[in-house]
């Protein structure tokens, strides 16, 4: 479940980041992200119960700006 968290959060960043209305899809996300998880972990009774690392996972991953691409002009030669 955690993996799948991740590349959500991996796909969210990738599309919205240029989009004006980034923070209101990161929130809007994150939100959903806490409803469905406080749900699944409440139904596997896990513990630590919550929704807490997913919540982390997800905001803390898709607010992450873009990473420049490897490659030329990336390392510069001294």
């Amino acid at each position: 479940m955690l993996l799948g968290i991740i590349l959500l959060a991996t796909l969210t960043a990738r599309v919205g980041q240029g989009s004006d209305a980034y923070l209101w899809i990161l929130t809007l996300g994150t939100t959903l992200v806490a409803a469905f998880c406080s749900v699944v972990t409440a139904l596997w009774r896990l513990r630590p119960a919550g929704s807490l690392f997913h919540i982390f996972a997800f905001a803390a991953i898709a607010s992450v700006p873009q990473q420049p691409r490897s490659g030329k002009g990336c390392w510069r030669r001294f």
